[in-house]
């Protein structure tokens, strides 16, 4: 079985989370949200992800039936809402740092 990954939040962890995603067999990264375009367009590019796959909108991400899976590399007073949001769409869910403050 392969998880299809989604990340929100593209900084330094998310990159080094998407690189290491292309190391492993069961795993493939799908779809990228950022609310920072110019962000999101680099990052996309740089890892061959669809236009339809990119989003400027967490919760669009979150409820795209294309991911089994969510990687929250977002600040960390936005956990606790990206997590609970995850849940109601029935995504597993990796979190980097603390889960709530």
């Amino acid at each position: 079985m392969i998880i299809k990954w989604g990340i929100v939040g593209l900084g330094n962890m998310a990159n080094i989370f998407a690189k290491s995603i292309s190391e492993v067999h069961n795993s493939k990264l799908v779809c990228v949200a950022s609310k920072k375009s110019t962000k999101l367009e680099l990052f996309a590019k740089n890892f061959n992800i669809k236009s339809s796959h990119k989003f400027t909108n967490y919760s669009k991400l979150i409820q795209s039936n294309e991911i089994d899976a969510v990687y929250i590399s977002t600040l960390n007073n936005t956990h606790v809402d990206l997590i609970l949001e995850c849940v109601k769409n029935n995504k597993k869910i990796l979190c980097e740092k603390p889960m709530v403050m």
